[in-house]
């Protein structure tokens, strides 16, 4: 069974965190075109499934972005429907964590964004200044 790690503007685990939802939502929706656009400027051998290979989630595009190693398969990413949920494997380590820092300057600071996995019973708060040996600490990916 694989794992995917989720990034998210509401912590699941937390309840008060839900209330994000009660904001204004169009806010905390991600622009797709503008998604789209980052995603193949900042990585632009991605291949792109739209629509996507059905995998059970509820996604609008998946993207698999290069591994930059030789041999390797590149990090699968879904946009979830609600337009707030990225979903991914773990992939090479470097396309790993570039891809979450990365999703983190995408969106707005002034929204927090949650880390977790499929399997998880915690989950990391990314702040704007979060470093890698922060998400290596919490995911545990090792090279």
């Amino acid at each position: 069974m694989s794992v995917n790690f989720y990034i998210s503007p509401y912590n699941r685990l937390i309840p008060e965190t839900l209330n994000y939802q009660n904001k204004n939502i169009n806010e905390l929706k991600i622009n797709f075109e503008d998604y789209r656009n980052a995603i193949l400027t900042h990585w632009p051998l991605t291949k792109v499934e739209m629509p996507p290979k059905s995998d059970g989630l509820p996604a609008l595009c998946h993207w698999i972005l290069p591994s930059q190693l030789e041999g390797f398969s590149g990090l699968r990413v879904a946009l979830l429907l609600n337009l707030q949920v990225v979903v991914f494997g773990t992939g090479p380590k470097k396309v790993f964590l570039e891809f979450i820092l990365w999703h983190r300057n995408f969106v707005p600071a002034n929204y927090p964004l949650f880390l977790f996995n499929s399997s998880s019973t915690d989950s990391l708060k990314l702040k704007n200044d979060v470093k890698e040996q922060d998400i290596i600490d919490f995911t545990g990916i090792i090279d």
